[in-house]
């Protein structure tokens, strides 16, 4: 289970950063909406 811990916290954060990156403009413009 500690081999599995790491490799669950890296994987979520990649895809947070990928999820972050690809909803910049729609996040951007949600904002915006939301100002």
């Amino acid at each position: 289970m500690q081999k599995k811990t790491p490799k669950l916290a890296i994987i979520p954060t990649n895809t947070l950063k990928d999820n972050n990156m690809a909803a910049s403009p729609e996040a951007k413009f949600t904002e915006e909406k939301i100002l």
